[in-house]
């Protein structure tokens, strides 16, 4: 079975709908958030979507994930990254990870994309 991007971003927008807002008294903006992140809160939750992912993957990847004949890497962040950055409604913008972890994981290049849903 092939995990579409849409069933994806279905299964992850309310994680992106409840990361909240930065408030200020000028300004009122959704949070950004990596694809480690909402994985991390998916997982927590129990949402099938994990184990989904797991199974297409065929393993626990998180970082680089699986080498494949083609030279890429794979793996479950990686899927959700892929399907929030090509969704229309969702903002895609990229942190400068030099020196950077987040949580037990450190970033595998030197950018990482960060997803909100477009104000």
């Amino acid at each position: 079975m092939d995990i579409t991007h849409e069933h994806i971003v279905e299964r992850c927008w309310h994680v992106l709908e409840n990361a909240g807002f930065h408030i200020t008294s000028e300004r009122q903006e959704r949070r950004f958030l990596t694809a480690y992140q909402v994985y991390s809160i998916l997982e927590r939750e129990g949402n099938t979507l994990c184990q989904e992912l797991i199974d297409e993957c065929k393993g626990d990847f998180r970082g680089k994930g699986a080498h494949h004949h083609d030279g890429g890497y794979d793996g479950q962040v990686k899927r959700i990254a892929q399907a929030l950055g090509c969704h229309p409604e969702v903002e895609t913008r990229y942190l400068d990870t030099r020196f950077l972890k987040v949580g037990e994981h450190a970033p595998s290049g030197e950018d990482c994309g960060i997803f909100r849903i477009r104000n």
